[in-house]
């Protein structure tokens, strides 16, 4: 985590560079995301293998490879600082917080045809596993 001071020499430069991440162009950004979702859509593990290997440099070679046990989620939680920790859990809450607001809101969950995610009233709530 990067941790920026004012009285740094170098301040007004890196924040002027995070202020640049804001204006990126979110329609290129959301056509691109669209078309590696179709070709996953479409294509299924095969694109999915490709775009890991474009993006992340890494071969998956089998199919299997592409699931992540519980226990390997565990492990690589259990190497995060508590502060990485504290920020994950942070952003789970609001974006919990988000949602049921919104389920409020609409009277129920509803369905993103666009994007392809279907929500039903009264769905359970998901209960991801929480390590600590």
């Amino acid at each position: 985590m990067n941790v920026f001071n004012i009285d740094d020499i170098n301040f007004s430069k890196s924040f002027e560079e995070i202020l640049k991440r804001g204006k990126m162009d979110i329609d290129e950004v959301s056509s691109t995301v669209k078309t590696i979702l179709d070709d996953i859509k479409r294509d299924g593990n095969s694109a999915l293998k490709r775009d890991i290997e474009k993006f992340d440099r890494w071969s998956v070679g089998d199919d299997s490879n592409l699931e992540i046990s519980k226990e390997s989620m565990r492990r690589a939680y259990e190497t995060l600082d508590s502060e990485v920790k504290d920020a994950l859990h942070l952003a789970y809450d609001r974006i919990e917080r988000y949602h049921k607001n919104l389920y409020a809101k609409v009277g129920g969950w509803v369905l993103d045809k666009e994007i392809g995610t279907k929500f039903f009233r009264d769905q359970k709530r998901f209960n991801p596993p929480r390590w600590d």
